[in-house]
């Protein structure tokens, strides 16, 4: 029976043994879990940190991204204004040059005109003071053949239509 008490007492000792092993292998796996999840934690604020501050960073490129692209557009209207403006300033130009040029061939078409009436006005003015200068060479001619008072009158007024031709034909 001893054998049997030692062998109980061994056994019940064991038993004790393996319940406070048993229970230090619960407090140890409470302990990993307890150090998986803390380390978890750790690590998934961590990730949280890194996604944030990528998330941080991208939304910082795309604000800038957006800046340059709406200075880009901004320009881009600029450029298409002012380009705008100089086609519109080109086709006023060239506007205003067939307007002038128009104008231009009118007038010298006005002064071919009036030169082209002048000259013939003056040949007419020519001729007619010929004539005159003929009418009073033969009233000087009568005069010195017959009556003397009549023929002087005429020949005045002859030389008098002779002078204001003469000043015709110089204006």
């Amino acid at each position: 029976m001893m054998e049997y008490e030692s062998e109980f007492s061994t056994l019940t000792n064991q038993d004790i043994t393996i319940r406070k092993l048993e229970d230090q292998l619960i407090l140890a796996e409470k302990h990993v879990e307890d150090r998986v999840a803390a380390v978890l934690l750790e690590k998934e604020s961590e990730m949280n940190d890194i996604v944030e501050g990528a998330q941080n960073e991208l939304q910082y490129k795309n604000s800038q991204l957006e800046s340059y692209l709406e200075e880009a557009r901004t320009r881009a209207a600029e450029v298409q204004r002012m380009y705008d403006q100089a086609q519109e300033q080109l086709f006023e130009l060239r506007s205003d040059m067939e307007d002038n040029d128009a104008a231009r061939q009118s007038e010298n078409e006005i002064l071919s005109e009036d030169a082209a009436r002048s000259r013939s006005l003056v040949e007419s003015l020519k001729n007619e003071v010929k004539n005159l200068q003929q009418k009073l060479e033969e009233e000087k001619t009568e005069r010195f053949h017959g009556d003397a008072f009549k023929s002087s009158d005429r020949v005045v007024d002859l030389e008098e239509e002779v002078i204001n031709k003469n000043e015709q034909i110089q204006l």
